[in-house]
């Protein structure tokens, strides 16, 4: 488990802007890093971490989350 902290949501629900999620494998997630992810959110009520981009590589917002 970790807690981020939500900057802005581009697309989809508002969600609260201190924000616990689980998490596999992002061990290159650092706290000075921004970083634009997918999150769903689980039948426990907690958001997995289902993508990270970091944001200097200027990633490119889907049309659709599959």
């Amino acid at each position: 488990m970790a807690t981020i902290k939500v900057r802005k949501v581009v697309k989809g629900a508002d969600i609260p802007p201190i924000l616990p999620v689980k998490y596999f494998a992002h061990t290159y997630m650092r706290q000075d890093s921004d970083f634009m992810l997918v999150l769903e959110r689980a039948h426990s009520g907690v958001y997995e971490i289902k993508t990270g981009q970091l944001m200097r590589l200027r990633p490119k917002l889907a049309s659709s989350c599959d």
